[in-house]
């Protein structure tokens, strides 16, 4: 199995659980998704927006929620988490979105898009992928689109990161994770290809993406904005 196909599989597994046990492995969980539907600013009825990574809608349930009438795309690797994104969409009594399963670093469903988002998600690419799929956010996005992107982040330093490992286990076990939850969550995050923050910002600028800055940083957390290219 490709390394894509593994980890396409344990979030296919994790599938029905993941969203219970997102609420004590983001330990700032409320502030984090907060600051991520303010980021994505006014969207008016008819806009469309594009979740990569969308796992099982949860950001951008939140987003059409907020922002009635949107034409929402969801797109994953993992088909068992977008069966739960789904049923999210009509449970909350919200427009079906389109279903895209693939892989977002090879190909975007076509745009234009007003907006982009993504949710936990980009940090499993190696570099060179990220840089990619940050380059195809810039080229389907509206002219006045914007890309949030509320990530997980890389310390700056192999201590830093030791120390925000520490906190991060330390605070979601606080919020009732198990050695079973956790364990799974280190089984996923063996995939992890952290950026810096600093890092993740230099590369929005480099795929053409403009005024690249962070509106909310946490522990290990942090929300993006980059707007699309002038």
């Amino acid at each position: 199995m490709s390394g894509d196909g593994a980890l396409a599989a344990l979030f296919d597994r994790a599938a029905r659980e993941y969203d219970a046990e997102r609420h004590m492995l983001v330990p700032c969980f409320e502030a984090f998704y907060a600051a991520g539907l303010a980021a994505v600013g006014d969207l008016p009825p008819g806009s469309r927006l594009l979740d990569l990574g969308a796992g099982t809608g949860l950001f951008a349930a939140l987003v059409a929620g907020a922002r009635p009438g949107l034409d929402v795309t969801l797109m994953d690797i993992a088909a068992g988490m977008l069966v739960e994104a789904k049923a999210r969409f009509a449970g909350a009594g919200l427009t079906a979105p389109r279903i895209v399963v693939g892989d977002y670093s090879e190909r975007l469903p076509d745009g234009p898009f007003h907006a982009a988002i993504s949710a936990i998600s980009i940090h499993h690419l190696e570099t060179e992928r990220k840089a990619r799929v940050f380059r195809l956010i810039a080229r389907h996005l509206a002219p006045d689109g914007r890309f949030v992107h509320a990530e997980q982040v890389l310390g700056e330093t192999p201590a830093e990161e030791a120390r925000l490992d520490t906190a991060w286990e330390a605070a979601a076990r606080s919020l009732g994770a198990s050695d079973e939850v956790i364990t799974s969550a280190r089984e996923r995050m063996a995939h992890d290809r952290s950026e810096t923050l600093e890092r993740n910002l230099e590369m929005l600028a480099e795929a053409g993406l403009r005024n690249a800055r962070a509106t909310f940083v946490e522990g290990r957390f942090a929300v993006l904005v980059a707007d699309a290219p002038g």
